[in-house]
């Protein structure tokens, strides 16, 4: 998405911004910061991203890592 190209549908209408919020993680892990949010208008496919600066190594004590 930060290409500016969805991976999901290949459009290039991606936007992005600062609002959203993360879902599962509570905001005082991440500063009560914004993440960047990516969004595609064709599908409607989005993506969260940390904002340099963010405390990841707390993300990763308080979340559950996805197994493969």
């Amino acid at each position: 998405m930060k290409s500016g190209i969805c991976p999901k549908c290949g459009s290039d209408e991606v936007y992005m911004g600062r609002t959203g919020s993360w879902v599962g993680v509570r905001t005082n892990v991440l500063h009560n910061q914004w993440p960047e949010t990516y969004v595609c208008i064709e599908c409607g496919y989005y993506e969260f991203y940390a904002i340099p600066g963010y405390d990841l190594d707390q993300v990763k004590k308080r979340l559950e890592k996805v197994k493969k």
